[in-house]
């Protein structure tokens, strides 16, 4: 799972530099342990806030809009 999320981490800060993306919606740690909330990145700085792991299972294609 590290490899994963390392790679995520590593295109997301590409696409951002790029600015082939503006917002990036993937997972970060949440505030409880075992949990994962909902992160939106939208500065290259931010990227280290993803997480890939197995705690991330809620649908994040909710946040997405019309």
């Amino acid at each position: 799972m590290r490899r994963i999320e390392s790679e995520v981490i590593e295109n997301v800060e590409k696409l951002l530099r790029e600015k082939k993306v503006d917002l990036f919606i993937g997972y970060e740690n949440g505030s409880l342990p075992l949990h994962t909330s909902p992160c939106f990145v939208t500065q290259e700085k931010d990227v280290q806030k993803l997480v890939w792991n197995g705690f991330c299972s809620n649908n994040l294609s909710v946040y997405l809009g019309s």
